[in-house]
C-alpha cells in the first residue's frame, strides 16, 4: 500500500469475504394480500447509508464465478476483550480503530458526553440472524469501519464517506464488547466522538476505493497508526483486519495472509473473514506493525 504526503492516495485493496448468517437464506417475493399485512417501513438515515454502502460493496465484489467459502478455515475473529495483554501489535493497531456513523446516532448530551444509538444484531434487511450465530444480538451502530492517520485524519473506503455524505457523518471510536456478556458503552465521552469536516482525498474508480476525512478537530487519547509509503506487501506475510463487521462491537481478524501481492498494481487478495461493515477496515501487517490496505471489496456471498 502506498500513500504520498500531498495526496494520501491509498493505493491498496484486499479481498473481502463475508459473513454467512443463517445457510442458506433464501427471501420469497409476498403476494398483494400478503404484502399488505407487512407495510413497509420507513427508512432511517443510518438504513440508507448502510444500503448505499451495500450496493457499492456488491458492485465491486470480485469476479463472478470465483467460489470461496466465506469464512476461510477457522473463524478467527475476536471481541477487543479477547485480546491478549502481550499482543502488543495488535493493541497498538485496535486504539486507532473507529465505527463510521450518521450523525444522527449520536446525541451531545451538554455534558461532556455522548449518547448512542444503537441496534440490537437481531436481523439484517427484515430477515432475522439466527441464534447461534457467532455475536448474535451484541449491538450495532453505524455502517463503516475506519482509522487513524493522522491527529486529525481518519481513511476509510471510498464508497463510505464522500463530500456529499460530510455534513452527515460521525466517527466513534472505542465501540468495544467489554465482555461475553457486557456489551460496549451506549453513553460515551466526547473525546470517543469527532465528526467530519472535510474530505482530504477521495478516490472511488477501477482498483482504487478511499477517503481520508478531515474531522473537526484533532483526536484525543489515540495515536495514528503507520502506514506502508513504499515498497509492496509479499506473500505470505501474516495479517491482521481490525474493524466492525456488519457495525459490530470491534472485531480482530489475525489468522489471515496475503494470498495474492499483485506486486505495484495497486491491490492485492488476503483470505480475510470480513462482511460489509468491515469496509474501510485497516489491514496490517502483524510483523511490522505497518498497515498495508483498506478493506474495500470481495466475492460474492
Amino acid at each position: 500500500m502506498r500513500a504520498t504526503a500531498n495526496s494520501y492516495r491509498w493505493r491498496a485493496a484486499c479481498a473481502l469475504t463475508a459473513l454467512l448468517l443463517c445457510t442458506p437464506i433464501t427471501f420469497a417475493q409476498k403476494g398483494d394480500d400478503e404484502a399488505s399485512k407487512y407495510p413497509a417501513k420507513p427508512l432511517t438515515e443510518r438504513d440508507a447509508r448502510r444500503a448505499e454502502v451495500e450496493a457499492a460493496y456488491r458492485q465491486m465484489r470480485s469476479e463472478p464465478g470465483v467460489a470461496e467459502r466465506v469464512i476461510y478455515g477457522n473463524d478467527d475473529r475476536r471481541d477487543w476483550y479477547q485480546i491478549l495483554p502481550g499482543e502488543t501489535v495488535i493493541q497498538s493497531l485496535e486504539q486507532a480503530v473507529c465505527v463510521v456513523v450518521t450523525t444522527s446516532e449520536v446525541t451531545d448530551n451538554g455534558d461532556g458526553t455522548y449518547t448512542l444509538s444503537t441496534v440490537n444484531w437481531t436481523s439484517v434487511g427484515g430477515s432475522p440472524v439466527c441464534t447461534s450465530e457467532r455475536f448474535y444480538n451484541q449491538r450495532t451502530i453505524g455502517f463503516c469501519s475506519g482509522f487513524l492517520v493522522g491527529n486529525d485524519l481518519i481513511a476509510t473506503a471510498g464508497h463510505c464517506v464522500d463530500s456529499f455524505d460530510c455534513g452527515s457523518t460521525a466517527f466513534v471510536f472505542g465501540f468495544d464488547q467489554q465482555s461475553a456478556t457486557v456489551g460496549p458503552d451506549i453513553v460515551v465521552p466526547a473525546d470517543n466522538v469527532y465528526f467530519c469536516a472535510g474530505i482530504v482525498d477521495q478516490v472511488q474508480a477501477g482498483d482504487l476505493d478511499h477517503s481520508v476525512v478531515q474531522v473537526d478537530r484533532p483526536v484525543v487519547g489515540r495515536t495514528p497508526v503507520p502506514i506502508r509509503r513504499s515498497g509492496v506487501v509479499s506473500n505470505g506475510d501474516p495479517l491482521v483486519m481490525i474493524g466492525h463487521p456488519v457495525t459490530l462491537p470491534k472485531k480482530v481478524d489475525d489468522g489471515a495472509v496475503v494470498k495474492n501481492a499483485n506486486g505495484s498494481v495497486g491491490w492485492f487478495n488476503a483470505n480475510l473473514d470480513a462482511y460489509g461493515g468491515n469496509s474501510g477496515s485497516m489491514v496490517a501487517n502483524l510483523n511490522t506493525g505497518v498497515v498495508e490496505g483498506i478493506l474495500v471489496r470481495g466475492n460474492t456471498d
